[in-house]
């Protein structure tokens, strides 16, 4: 696939010069125009460059008959190649004023090009090169008998004992000790002490003597780890793609909580697209019912939703995915003196994989959640003046993301002493931008011999991008918390 061509200064000529037209058609030309969504998105002329050429002198069409050159009257009736019928001297009409508006920017009906490309879009290289090693970066490369996503957190060893607390391997790096406040029980201090901290408060202006009929074992306040997560990538003024998530794990003596989430979308000259948001809410609790919540949204739509809540163990896997087809972006623009009108929109799949465990006998939350999208984008146009052809052609992947997402958080002793477990792990794989679009208007020109017609095209290249692949850990680490 080629590199995005490096492109000339902008010039906005061109553009002025299509609303000029538009306003300028005749009657009978104007009740032909197509009709066009009123809240139709106009493509800012700072994004576009128009490859200009130097300026030609206007050489008007004369009315003739392209078949054998001979004048004709404006009112005889020409059938076009595509079927299109209008009159002569609309046609001519039509056929001037296009001429003399490519004329300025270096264009004509009469050069023997078939096919121009007349204007690019404004392509960022540096943005796109400092967005790629953004992301790049985060996708870390692990070996797999090291991470915990492949271990400990592996869905396949969890299943097997959903009861047992797994053996600890302390790995360098990847187990962090968290010193936390220290805390006292009553039931623990000498009465020595107690005094002594008596004496201490009863000295200070600020403090009152300690009643110890008031004083109470206080539970430790939860402890908990996020994870979160947000790339883009291109433009949201052409074609862009987002992914972003987070897991979150919480807990304490009497319950530890998992929560995961993961969304997908992307832009299209401006609209955002919500392609997919997954989540899923995991409490595991020593008294009362353990919890589950999982919700599946595909285009701002819901189309999953599963809950549950029991006070044994808590045992839930599925799957579940939807097709993805919307249209995303209506469009008013002018490839060079033409007006035109498109719209683009994206096709596709989304959906999720997920495994959840409670066992409320350990206080143990588990959560694997796997959300998936594959969209690619699609477009369809047309001309605004009856005389012109046009359409939209797009072979581009928009966003393709595979994201899995493991969390465990659980209730341990070691020496008797309390500690909270906490591992986060995420595997993530994407793919964006790749391939290309482009629009294109066409008209036919008189020959004045066999064949009588010759088509001339100009396109528009919308995007052209080799795209961006990567895939990686975005996190994989544990840690113990004393309590």
């Amino acid at each position: 696939m080629s590199k995005p061509k490096r492109l000339i200064a902008l010039s906005s000529i061109a553009t002025l010069s299509a609303l000029n037209l538009a306003s300028s058609l005749s009657v009978s030309a104007q009740t032909r125009q197509l009709e066009v969504n009123s809240d139709a998105v106009r493509i800012k002329p700072e994004t576009v460059q128009i490859n200009r050429r130097a300026p030609l002198q206007f050489q008007p069409f004369e009315v003739r008959d392209p078949e054998t050159g001979k004048p004709i009257s404006p009112e005889a009736v020409l059938t076009l190649p595509d079927g299109k019928q209008v009159k002569a001297g609309e046609y001519y009409a039509e056929l001037n004023r296009l001429e003399q508006q490519f004329s300025q920017i270096g264009y004509s009906f009469r050069q023997p090009e078939e096919s121009v490309v007349l204007q690019e879009t404004v392509i960022n290289q540096a943005e796109l090169k400092r967005q790629i090693d953004s992301v790049s970066i985060e996708h870390r490369k692990i070996s797999p008998e090291r991470s915990l996503f492949k271990t400990t957190l592996d869905p396949s060893q969890i299943v097997k004992q959903p009861d047992a607390i797994p053996n600890l391997e302390l790995r360098p790096g990847a187990l962090q000790n968290l010193q936390v406040n220290p805390k006292f029980d009553l039931g623990t201090l000498q009465q020595s002490e107690l005094g002594t901290l008596q004496q201490k408060q009863l000295r200070s202006p600020v403090f009152k003597p300690i009643n110890p009929d008031l004083i109470r074992v206080i539970a430790p306040a939860p402890k908990g780890y996020n994870k979160a997560w947000n790339y883009n990538l291109g433009n949201p003024n052409t074609f862009s793609a987002y992914v972003n998530g987070k897991l979150q794990l919480q807990g304490s003596t009497n319950f530890s909580k998992a929560y995961a989430e993961g969304n997908a979308g992307g832009y299209m000259f401006g609209n955002q697209a919500n392609l997919i948001r997954a989540t899923a809410a995991m409490n595991s609790q020593k008294s009362g019912n353990s919890t589950l919540d999982v919700r599946l949204n595909v285009l701002g739509q819901s189309v999953y939703n599963f809950q549950d809540s029991r006070n044994t163990l808590l045992i839930k896997s599925d799957s579940f995915s939807r097709s993805v087809d919307r249209q995303v972006a209506d469009l008013r623009f002018s490839l060079g003196p033409i007006p035109m009108r498109a719209s683009f929109g994206v096709r596709g799949s989304a959906g999720i994989q997920y495994l959840a465990i409670a066992n409320p006998a350990i206080v143990s939350a588990y959560a694997q959640v796997s959300p998936f999208v594959d969209a690619r984008a699609y477009g369809q146009g047309g001309a605004d003046i009856y005389v012109a052809g046009a359409g939209v052609g797009t072979n581009l992947l928009l966003v393709r993301d595979d994201l899995d997402m493991r969390g465990r958080a659980y209730l341990a002793l070691q020496n008797n002493n309390p500690y909270l477990m906490m591992q986060l792990s995420a595997y993530n794989s994407l793919e964006a931008l790749s391939g290309n679009a482009y629009a294109y208007a066409y008209m036919y020109v008189p020959k004045f011999g066999i064949p009588p017609w010759k088509k001339k095209q100009w396109n528009w290249n919308i995007w052209s991008w080799t795209g961006f692949k990567t895939d990686g850990y975005l996190f994989d680490e544990s840690y113990k918390v004393a309590l």
